[in-house]
C-alpha cells in the first residue's frame, strides 16, 4: 500500500476597506471591521482554511453651519454658494477614503430704505448711524447691522434757505409809579407764527412785561421758518420821577443783645412824608441808604433775634422808610421810595445751659457730683450753682459741684464775652437714711402650732429674703406663715432700690410634745401649704395603728391604719370616693402605738375650709 498524505492549506488575509464598499472571499461579501474564518475544500479533497482580518476605514466627516448676508458667497471646495441649503462636497482623503463636508447654509436678507429728500439748514448736518453728512446731493450708504450685515440707506440731501425776522419800531413807555416801564413792537417779516425769547406771540405783536426802571432788556425774536434766523432787540431805560419823601436819619450807634431780647433803634427825627406816605422800620443786611436781604418789618422799631435768617455776631441794619402806603405797609415798589442809612445791631447767642441727669443719695452715695453741659459760643462761659433746699458742699462755681442732701439745683451758664445767660435745673432725689426691719422677741410655739411672723421696716423693700437657721428658704414678703416642729432661728434680710440692706433675727422656741400634734383644721386648696390632715408625733410615738373620721351623722368619710406620723401622703386629702367634700366639721378617733408599747387614744373635732 503506498498512502499519499495531503496536508490541508491554511491562509490568511489582512485587508482594509473604505466604509461602504465590501471584501469578498469564496463567494462572501464583508463590509464591517472583523476576524472571518471560511473553509473551503481543496482539488485534493482536502479542507483549506481562509482568515480574513478585515479593517473598514473611515474617511473624515465634517458638517458647517454657515451664514452669509445678501449678495455674498461662501466658498465649499471648488464652488462656491449664495443661496441657502446644505450641500455636500467629497474629496478623496490620505487614507484613500473619500472626505465629506456637508454645509449647512442660510442667507441673511439685508434692507435697502429710501429716505428720499432731506432737508438741512444752513451750517447744519445730517446724522445717519453715527456719521454726519454736510453737503448737499444724493448718498448711498451702509450701514452696519448687530448680525454682521449691513442696510443700505439712499437719500437726497437739500440745502434750505432762511430769512431773519424784522421788527417795527420799538414803544417804550414808563408806567406811572416811574418804578417800570414795558416795551412793544410788531414782526414785519418772516413766517408767521412768530417767538419772543422762545414764547409764541399772537399777531406778530409783541408787549413785554414789566421791566424795574434802569433795568436792560434783551428780546430774540425767531419766525416759524424751518430753518430760522433770529432778530435780538436790547436795551435799557431809566425813568426818573420827581420825590419829596424823605426817611431822615438814623443813629449810627451799634446796638447789641442776647438771643431772646428786644433791641429798639434809634430815629433822629427828621424824616418827611407825603400825604399819602407811610412810615416802617426794615431789618434788613445792606449797611447804607437803599435795602438788602430783607429779615423783618414792623412799626415799633423793636427788633429780636431770628434764628432762620440772622448769624450770632453778624451785624444787621434797621433803617426807617418812608414811601407811598400800601394796606398799612410801605410799597416798597414806590418810585419814591426813601431809605435812611441803618443802625446797625447784633445778637450774641446764649450759652447752652444743660445742668445734666440728676441723681440719687442713699445709704452707698451720701455725696452725688452733678455734672454740667453746653456752653458758650461766642466765648469762654462761667458756671454758677444755686440750690434752695438742697446743699452744695463744694464747686458752686465750677461745672462739677458736689451737693449733700436732696433738692433742686439751678445751674447759671454766663458768656464772658457778651454777659449773656441762661438756665437750667437739675434734681437729686433720695435719703442717706439706711434702712431697718425688725422681727421683735423671740417667739414661744407649741410643737406643729400654725405661726403668723410679721417684720416692721421703714421701707418698702424691692427684696425681702428670709433664711431658716442660717440657710435660705422659699418665705417671701414682710409676712409668713410657718408650722415649726422643733426650735429654729428666722433672719430676715430687706434690700432698698438703692442695694441698701437691714437685717433681724429672732427665735422661734418649739415647746417639743412627747407623743403627737393634731390639728383642728386644714384646707385642702392645692396652694401646698395645709392640704391634708397629717398626723404629727416625735420619736416616741411608732406608728398610727388607726385614723378614723366620721361625718357629723357618724358616717365614716376616711379610715387608715398601720402608717407612720408626719407622713402627709397617709393623711386625709378631703375627698370621698375620690369626691371633694364641702366645709365642714368632722371628728376623728385616733390609736398611736408608742416605742415602749403602750397605746394612745386621740379624740377631737377637725375643720375642713378650702
Amino acid at each position: 500500500l503506498n498512502l499519499d498524505v495531503t496536508q490541508p492549506i491554511s491562509q490568511t488575509l489582512n485587508e482594509q476597506i473604505c466604509q461602504g464598499d465590501q471584501f469578498s472571499v469564496a463567494g462572501q461579501s464583508y463590509s464591517s471591521s472583523g476576524v472571518y474564518t471560511n473553509t473551503l475544500t481543496a482539488s485534493s479533497g482536502c479542507d483549506s482554511v481562509v482568515t480574513l482580518n478585515l479593517d473598514v476605514l473611515q474617511g473624515p466627516q465634517t458638517f458647517l453651519e454657515a451664514s452669509i448676508c445678501e449678495g455674498d458667497s461662501y466658498p465649499l471646495g471648488s464652488t462656491s454658494y449664495d443661496s441657502p441649503g446644505v450641500y455636500v462636497e467629497v474629496q478623496p482623503a490620505a487614507n484613500g477614503c473619500d472626505s465629506t463636508t456637508t454645509l449647512d447654509l442660510s442667507v441673511i436678507v439685508t434692507q435697502t430704505n429710501n429716505l428720499g429728500d432731506l432737508f438741512i439748514c444752513e451750517n447744519e448736518c445730517y446724522t445717519l448711524a453715527g456719521e454726519q453728512y454736510c453737503d448737499p446731493g444724493n448718498y448711498t450708504v451702509p450701514v452696519a447691522r448687530p448680525d454682521g450685515c449691513s442696510d443700505t440707506y439712499l437719500f437726497n440731501l437739500i440745502e434750505q434757505p432762511s430769512v431773519a425776522p424784522t421788527v417795527g419800531p420799538l414803544q417804550e413807555e414808563c408806567d406811572p409809579s416811574f418804578a417800570y416801564y414795558t416795551i412793544s413792537f410788531d414782526v414785519t417779516s418772516g413766517i408767521p407764527p412768530y417767538f419772543v425769547n422762545g414764547q409764541l406771540i399772537s399777531g406778530g405783536y409783541y408787549f413785554s412785561s414789566p421791566i424795574p426802571t434802569g433795568g436792560s432788556y434783551y428780546f430774540e425774536i425767531t419766525s416759524s421758518d424751518p430753518c430760522p434766523k433770529s432778530l435780538v432787540v436790547q436795551g435799557s431805560l431809566d425813568c426818573e420821577p420827581e420825590c419829596a419823601s424823605f426817611a431822615g436819619l438814623m443813629s449810627g450807634t451799634q446796638l447789641a443783645g442776647c438771643e431772646g431780647e428786644l433791641l429798639e433803634v434809634e430815629p433822629l427825627g427828621n424824616a418827611f412824608l407825603e400825604s399819602d406816605d407811610a412810615m416802617e422800620y426794615i431789618l434788613h443786611t445792606h449797611n447804607g441808604s437803599s435795602l438788602g436781604a430783607i429779615i423783618d418789618r414792623n412799626n415799633s422799631g423793636q427788633f429780636g433775634f431770628i434764628p432762620s435768617a440772622m448769624d450770632y455776631g453778624q451785624p444787621y441794619y434797621v433803617s426807617m422808610v418812608v414811601g407811598n402806603s400800601m394796606q398799612s405797609e410801605v410799597d416798597l415798589s414806590d418810585p419814591c421810595l426813601s431809605v435812611a442809612a441803618g443802625q446797625p445791631i447784633l445778637f450774641y447767642p446764649v450759652p447752652i445751659a444743660e445742668a445734666g441727669e440728676g441723681d440719687t443719695l442713699h445709704c452707698n452715695q451720701t455725696e452725688v457730683m452733678l455734672q454740667a453741659e453746653g456752653g458758650a459760643l461766642s466765648g469762654a462761659v462761667r458756671y454758677e450753682w444755686d440750690s434752695p433746699d438742697g446743699q452744695i458742699l463744694n464747686g458752686a462755681e465750677s461745672r462739677t459741684p458736689v451737693v449733700a442732701a436732696a433738692g433742686t439745683y439751678v445751674l447759671t451758664a454766663i458768656d464772658e464775652l457778651s454777659g449773656c445767660a441762661s438756665s437750667d435745673t437739675v434734681w437729686v432725689y433720695g435719703s442717706t437714711t439706711e434702712p431697718t426691719v425688725n422681727l421683735g422677741d423671740d417667739i414661744p410655739a407649741k410643737w406643729g402650732e400654725q405661726l403668723q411672723v410679721g417684720a416692721n421696716s421703714n421701707i418698702d423693700p424691692v427684696d425681702v429674703q428670709w433664711l431658716v437657721n442660717g440657710l435660705p428658704s422659699d418665705f417671701e414678703g414682710l409676712n409668713i406663715s410657718l408650722q415649726p416642729k422643733e426650735t429654729i432661728s428666722l433672719m430676715i434680710i430687706v434690700e432698698d432700690e438703692n442695694g441698701c440692706t437691714a437685717t433681724d433675727e429672732v427665735m422661734v422656741i418649739v415647746d417639743e410634745i412627747k407623743t403627737a400634734f393634731v390639728p383642728n383644721i386644714f384646707t385642702p386648696n392645692d396652694d401646698g401649704r395645709n392640704d391634708r390632715f397629717v398626723i404629727y408625733a416625735n420619736e416616741s410615738v411608732a406608728k398610727v395603728s388607726k385614723l378614723t373620721i366620721f361625718d357629723r351623722w357618724g358616717a365614716v368619710v376616711f379610715q387608715r391604719e398601720n402608717f407612720q406620723p408626719n407622713d402627709p401622703s397617709a393623711g386625709w386629702d378631703g375627698t370621698v370616693n375620690d369626691k371633694p367634700l364641702n366645709n365642714a366639721v368632722f371628728v376623728y378617733a385616733i390609736t398611736l402605738d408608742l416605742i415602749n408599747g403602750e397605746t394612745i387614744t386621740l379624740q377631737g373635732d377637725l375643720t375642713l375650709k378650702r
